[in-house]
């Protein structure tokens, strides 16, 4: 609950201390597939919350949102003695989104005022990598806590509610290349790296305060 706290905090930080900026609020669920633990933890899915910036290039429609998020689990081994194993991580994701069907247009307007077909305007490829700071725990143990990588790449589309608000559902498949675990015996015999892979299905919902225009009377 504290490191939920944290984030709470630190969102409402960076929102406060710049409201006209162009921002977005995220909630994912992910499905898990845990190579080091297949046979002996389960964890099958994950929940994540994240807040990103936004801004983009300025002739091509190519966007930049760098997220900062926190993913939390809860699982448990299925050997014979059945222990609560939980997970939690810090996450700074690189996210850029490529309008390659409307790759040209230099609109610096929300996309419910772009011109044009609205799938085309708004339908886009995602990259995003990014490094994330976690920690494993089982029973009443503190969290062993690593570094690692996280790649992934999926597809979004824009869906215009007004020029303030744009909500935005997509799907990326996020690779782990490295996730490390030190658990007791008999769940793990020792600490070594594997990997992690989730389907992420995810929704954005994205302010635009700076965006002025007659609509809000602005």
């Amino acid at each position: 609950m504290k490191y939920v706290k944290t984030i709470i905090c630190l969102f409402a930080a960076v929102y406060f201390s710049n409201v006209s900026a162009q921002f977005g609020v995220r909630a994912k669920y992910l499905s898990n597939d845990l190579d080091p633990f297949i046979d002996n933890v389960t964890m099958d899915h994950s929940m994540e919350f994240g807040l990103d910036y936004w801004f983009r290039l300025k002739d091509r429609r190519i966007e930049f949102l760098p997220e900062l998020s926190y993913e939390m689990t809860k699982g448990e081994t299925n050997n014979l003695d059945v222990v609560d194993v939980s997970f939690n991580s810090f996450n700074l994701l690189l996210n850029t989104n490529i309008y390659f069907m409307d790759f040209y247009n230099d609109c610096d307007c929300p996309t419910f005022s772009k011109d044009g077909n609205a799938f085309t305007k708004g339908f886009h490829l995602i990259l995003s990598p990014g490094l994330r700071y976690y920690g494993y725990s089982y029973s009443d143990s503190s969290l062993d806590r690593n570094f690692g990588l996280i790649l992934a790449g999926g597809i979004g589309m824009d869906i215009g509610i007004n020029d303030l608000v744009t909500i935005t559902p997509h799907f990326l498949y996020r690779y782990n290349p490295s996730v490390k675990a030190n658990f007791p015996e008999p769940i793990l015999m020792s600490e070594s790296s594997h990997t992690l892979r989730q389907f992420n299905f995810g929704i954005r919902i994205g302010f635009r305060p700076d965006y002025e225009t007659p609509r809000f009377g602005r």
